[in-house]
């Protein structure tokens, strides 16, 4: 199978990427600035020669982030491919918006499965004004993956909807409250007590990576949605992982003013984000293809969280 992943030279394109060979796929990579072609997303009808030209029958698109383009894009590709694999996000389900502070209503405490109710606010990122069109944020105000998945939705779209992502080559570095304060040896983790119980769900590049190729190759993927993730757990037992595989035996210190309370406050923590991965094992036979403890080896061996 040849597969076209556009954007595919970013952080989880590029594993989904090396996934699909892994898997025995050709695979072509579009990206603006690397990767075999150079191309840009905004022109459609390029995007789609190009493809045709190159004869792929999937497309991965990594960076649908609003709709207009995407509906434009996917109505340029046609009949010329046969599957049309859009990365949307857990972000589209309504306890997102309750995390956020963006809407009302019970949190779900449930694991949220891709019949979950989603967000009635939709444009999360709009801010009260428009950013100007040369920010480097600007994308944020068409963004949102409720009305990009809406645009394209049909029997031969498949739709993954992603986890926080970790692992090597993660710029928001995810981890590094808990890793940094670890390898340099300190005597306490601080955090506000909401934050360590706070479940949610995450995915290892690698582990997201192969979950994407894995709905792009398998015929019974054609018309679903499928969440990806790992096992929802609290932080509390994210820090107890790392600090069994770091050697590490400080303490954990509840502080709602602590480092972290900046960063968080504005996020209401009643709402879990906990996503239900039953749909993708069950239909597609999906597994983790790293193992729990290697994925947070991988974050404890990037010398990088050396360097902030």
């Amino acid at each position: 199978m040849r597969v076209f992943v556009l954007g595919g030279s970013g952080f989880i394109g590029a594993v989904v990427a090396v996934a699909l060979r892994d898997m025995g796929h050709e695979v072509i990579v579009g990206a603006r600035k690397s990767g075999d072609l150079s191309i840009d997303r905004n022109d459609p009808a390029v995007v789609a020669r190009l493809i045709a030209r190159e004869r792929c029958s999937v497309m991965i698109d990594m960076i649908a982030y609003e709709p207009h383009s995407t509906m434009a894009l996917r109505k340029a590709l046609g009949d010329d491919i046969e599957r049309y694999v859009l990365v949307s996000s857990a972000d589209v389900y309504r306890n997102y918006g309750g995390l956020h502070r963006l809407e009302e209503g019970e949190p779900i405490f449930d694991h949220l499965t891709e019949d979950s109710p989603l967000r009635t606010r939709l444009y999360p990122y709009r801010t009260i004004s428009p950013r100007t069109a040369d920010a480097p944020d600007a994308w944020k105000d068409a963004y949102d993956k409720i009305p990009t998945e809406c645009a394209v939705a049909g029997p031969s779209v498949t739709i993954v909807r992603l986890p926080m992502v970790y692992g090597p080559g993660d710029r928001n570095r995810r981890f590094a409250w808990i890793v940094t304060p670890m390898k340099r040896g300190a005597a306490t983790i601080v955090a506000p007590a909401a934050w360590l119980s706070w479940v949610t769900t995450y995915g290892h590049v690698n582990n997201v990576a192969a979950a994407i190729a894995l709905c792009a190759t398998n015929s019974a993927a054609a018309g679903r949605t499928y969440n990806c993730g790992e096992r929802p757990v609290s932080h509390a037992e994210w820090i107890a992982r790392f600090a069994a595989l770091a050697g590490w035996s400080g303490e954990v210190v509840h502080d709602e003013a602590g480092p972290l309370a900046g960063a968080i406050g504005a996020m209401d923590l009643h709402y879990p984000l906990a996503l239900s991965t039953d749909r993708i094992r069950s239909e597609l036979g999906y597994a983790e293809v790293m193992a729990s403890d290697d994925a947070a080896l991988s974050v404890l061996s990037e010398d990088r969280t050396l360097a902030h």
